[in-house]
């Protein structure tokens, strides 16, 4: 018969190596999600044309009309988002680019010379705690740990501090593209606007706008309260 001490060390030795488990599990996960990235860099750099960057700019017009903040472009891919924001009047050295594939990062890079750079998943952010005013996540949220990267947001951002996700679609045909992509991409839903919004708000979040169109676009602007 166990004493036990012994029982609770078992206990112990069983979390501990479950807890493992569940990080190499993760790791692998990441690194077929990265190289998935690495591998379509070609393909999401062809997606960079002007009615895509327009559609960026029409939805961050008012984020336009101060920027002396610094905005974290996460889940950056090939400089979409932020070449258009560079371009509209945004200091490029205002924006960090943030994503886990370096190829997307070098191809970003060319675009933005004199903005910055960081290698990195959204979950876990190599940046100080309240250093960015804003928080830009643009067709890339599915691909990202809804819980820990809302937690991470509202940790790099300042008291006040605002965050917008954006899509060009709905999360409905994003949730098919996905599923018919396949693997490692096939379970990296987007969730209903109004679902995202109560996330956002029970992390401590203000929702100040959210909207979605079907086909089209799927927005939410929230502050950090």
């Amino acid at each position: 018969v166990l004493h036990p001490e012994g029982l609770s060390y078992a206990a112990e030795n069983t979390l501990g190596r479950d807890k493992n488990f569940a990080q190499v599990v993760e790791k692998s996960v990441r690194e077929k999600v990265k190289k998935f990235f690495e591998d379509s860099v070609d393909i999401w750099a062809e997606r960079d044309v002007a009615c895509r960057r327009r559609f960026v700019i029409e939805h961050l017009e008012e984020w336009l009309f101060a920027p002396d903040e610094l905005l974290l472009d996460l889940g950056c891919g090939t400089g979409i988002a932020s070449s258009a924001l560079a371009e509209s009047g945004y200091p490029p050295q205002k924006l960090i680019l943030v994503d886990i594939a370096a190829g997307m990062l070098r191809t970003a890079r060319k675009k933005l010379p004199g903005a910055n750079f960081v290698e990195s998943a959204a979950e876990s952010l190599p940046i100080k705690s309240g250093s960015v005013g804003r928080v830009l996540i643009f067709d890339a949220f599915p691909h990202m740990d809804a819980e820990r990267t809302i937690s991470e947001i509202r940790r790099v951002l300042r008291p006040g501090g605002e965050v917008i996700v954006l899509h060009d679609n709905c999360h409905y045909r994003l949730n098919r593209i996905h599923s018919a992509v396949g693997e490692p991409v096939a379970e990296h839903t987007l969730p209903p606007v109004g679902e995202l919004s109560r996330q956002f708000a029970a992390a401590g979040f203000e929702v100040i706008k959210s909207l979605e169109i079907p086909r089209f676009a799927y927005f939410l602007r929230a502050r950090k309260v």
